[in-house]
């Protein structure tokens, strides 16, 4: 038996959970997940050895056949992918891809039963291609890593908490909501009054920033510069200005400065991410909430796999997007149970694509949405979220021992109405203007005003527990697109005069 005989298929089963992380080195990382993975993906190649050499007797045969199965496996959803966005195949169905994998599975192992061939060949190619792809993926991983060891940080501002028992603070909320728009934005573009919610928030003791805007256009860069109280402009020096990777934004939002700083007062810091991007989880977390099954991780692996026809066949993603949300709006409910006093933050994907209820919480699927049908989705899902962040406040108000602190605020607004590849006056109107209300005492609240921004949000919120003595920052808005970052305009003139 040549050693290059049983080598492959260990290559081909280890080189799905590295890939992951390779393709996606900013915010996926070596966990646990990816280990359980890696092993399952090992068993399920050592199974299909078995099954495949008691069947032929022969051990080139079973290597051959236990790798080309696992390169089918997971080539499917690359295949799907591309060939639906060819436009002369649009027409294409799982149905379809399905049936021509298998029949393409089935005659390759009849072609690999009948061949009398030797095969040492074969393997000594699959080896050789197993190899270099396993090597390509840990090189990009060490490349990164050592490319991407950049420690800047904005400049690190100097609290101070005082003696006192951390037991007397109150509970702090930091609640995002994601894409939610502006009353201003919901009233020009959408056809939409969101009075009556913004009203029930102030009868509850809210003070709503009525002109408040998004200090940046994207999610990385919004809570990296909300969570550190700063603005990061100097990240287009330290990466490039032409630099999509958003190693620097992660790394500041998972070791933010209001973190750090409330852990050191006391505070445990408690994490309900959205399962997604740049708040998946975090590591530093004193609690991290786990909402839902199918995180970023596990949904890159069904997505290239041939489980992404089952799963799209059965909407198994957005049963488990749907199941999250619910269990985020569940947990902040229980929150006032956890030992205080605690930093909580919770980055609530709604309403955000994708649309799942409608606005009296039943399920909705929205497949190719048109442009009106994306409004009518953003608004309903955005109506029911209205009534569970209701309810979520109550009970928190209700339950907790001492007024709690509670800032409710989107990370940006939508960009349904005009394009974000198309920038404009009126797309920086709609992108940038957001919700952003308080629940804080009278004598904090005193110090708030209309136009307050996130990157102030913490800095008043600090000056009011801790007499920090931060000074406040002046309100401006960057605007960057997704393929440019880092290439910031300043749009606050823009927005302001309208």
């Amino acid at each position: 038996m040549k050693k290059s005989t049983l080598t492959h298929p260990i290559l081909f089963a280890l080189f799905p959970a590295v890939s992951i992380v390779a393709d996606h080195l900013e915010f996926i990382r070596f966990n646990s997940r990816l280990l359980f993975l890696a092993i399952i993906l090992l068993l399920g190649a050592g199974i299909a050895y078995f099954v495949l050499y008691r069947l032929w007797q022969s051990v080139g045969k079973a290597a051959v056949g236990t790798s080309l199965s696992l390169i089918l496996f997971f080539s499917y959803g690359h295949t799907f992918d591309f060939l639906t966005k060819e436009r002369e195949l649009t027409f294409i169905q799982h149905r379809h891809l399905v049936l021509l994998w298998l029949a393409l599975y089935l005659a390759l192992l009849v072609i690999l039963f009948r061949t009398k061939r030797n095969l040492e060949m074969v393997n000594r190619w699959l080896t050789a291609v197993g190899t270099l792809l396993l090597l390509f993926s840990i090189v990009s991983i060490v490349q990164f890593y050592f490319t991407n060891r950049n420690d800047w940080q904005p400049e690190e501002l100097s609290l101070r908490h005082t003696t006192q028992s951390a037991q007397g603070m109150p509970d702090i909320y930091y609640i995002i909501l994601d894409a939610y728009a502006n009353e201003a934005t919901l009233n020009s573009y959408y056809g939409f009054d969101n009075k009556d919610f913004l009203q029930e928030l102030e009868a509850r003791g809210f003070y709503v920033a009525e002109q408040s805007r998004s200090n940046y256009a994207l999610t990385s860069l919004s809570l990296s510069s909300s969570l550190n109280l700063n603005y990061l402009n100097e990240i287009s020096h330290q990466a490039g200005e032409n630099s999509r990777s958003i190693a620097i934004p992660t790394r500041l939002t998972e070791q933010n400065q209001a973190m750090r700083f409330l852990q050191s007062a006391g505070y445990q810091f408690v994490f309900l991410g959205s399962g997604y991007g740049i708040s998946q989880e975090n590591r530093f977390a004193d609690v991290d909430v786990k909402c839902g099954r199918v995180d970023e991780t596990i949904g890159r692996f069904i997505a290239t796999s041939l489980l992404r026809a089952p799963t799209d066949r059965f909407r198994l993603i957005e049963r488990d997007d749907r199941q999250r949300r619910l269990c985020m709006f569940h947990e902040l409910a229980n929150m006032p149970q956890m030992a205080t006093p605690k930093f909580v933050f919770a980055h609530i994907p709604s309403p955000h694509w994708p649309f799942l209820f409608d606005q009296d919480g039943n399920a909705v699927s929205l497949e190719n949405p048109n442009h009106d049908q994306l409004k009518e989705g953003y608004l309903a899902q955005l109506i029911y979220l209205n009534g569970r962040i209701t309810q979520v406040v109550d009970t928190i108000l209700q339950n907790s021992s001492r007024d709690p602190i509670i800032i409710i605020q989107s990370d940006h607004g939508p960009a349904f109405e005009f394009s974000m590849d198309t920038p404009s006056e009126s797309l920086y109107q709609e992108r940038m203007r957001i919700l952003n209300v308080y629940y804080l005492p009278d004598e904090a609240k005193s110090m708030l005003y209309p136009a307050i921004t996130p990157v102030n949000s913490f800095r008043l919120v600090f000056n009011y527990l801790f007499a920090a003595e931060l000074p406040l920052l002046e309100d401006q808005s960057y605007f960057s697109t997704y393929q440019t970052p880092y290439q910031f305009t300043d749009v606050t003139e823009s927005i302001v005069s309208r």
